[in-house]
């Protein structure tokens, strides 16, 4: 892959390689939370990818999931986001879907949605519009992620609950 790097992702139940640009991004936990489909997520931002105007906000997003989502079909989403910082409206302007480190798919069409408050998606906005995240810059989200969702699980967090925003 030109211009391309792999990273060793080591979730719980999966060893999967993705491809990274070659250029790190400077991912940050923006939330977490259990999915009503079972399993958790987690929500990160690319502090470095966000651009900010007026009461709108650009940022790529990335979402890794414990368990596959739609029937298996994907454990992980890169998403181009425009989000309406006043309004909580986001545009999932581009997607990827990635399965054990496969890229499966994408979508162009954009999706917009209002976002409710205590939602993952609330915590994300939030995070990017102000420009505060949580925790230090993750190198290795896979490990992060695989010890996050270890975690939640230790602790009992409720499937369906509501999205916490990782701690400083």
């Amino acid at each position: 892959m030109t211009g391309r790097k792999c990273l060793l992702l080591a979730v719980p139940g999966a060893l999967a390689t993705v491809a990274t640009p070659a250029v790190a991004a400077d991912w940050r936990v923006a939330a977490s939370g259990a999915e009503q489909s079972g399993g958790f997520s987690i929500h990160l931002v690319d502090k470095d990818s966000v651009g900010r105007q007026g009461d709108h906000a650009t940022f790529s997003m990335q979402i890794v999931y414990q368990r596959a989502q739609e029937h298996g079909r994907f454990n992980r989403a890169l998403d181009r986001v425009d989000a309406n910082c006043r309004d909580h409206v986001l545009t999932l302007v581009s997607q990827e879907f990635f399965l054990g480190g496969r890229r499966i798919g994408r979508n162009e069409a954009p999706l917009t949605q209002q976002i409710q408050p205590g939602w993952a998606l609330a915590s994300v906005i939030d995070a990017a519009c102000s420009g505060q995240f949580s925790g230090e810059r993750i190198y290795d989200v896979g490990m992060t992620a695989g010890s996050m969702f270890e975690i939640m699980e230790a602790e009992g967090v409720q499937r369906g609950g509501a999205a916490r925003q990782g701690s400083n």
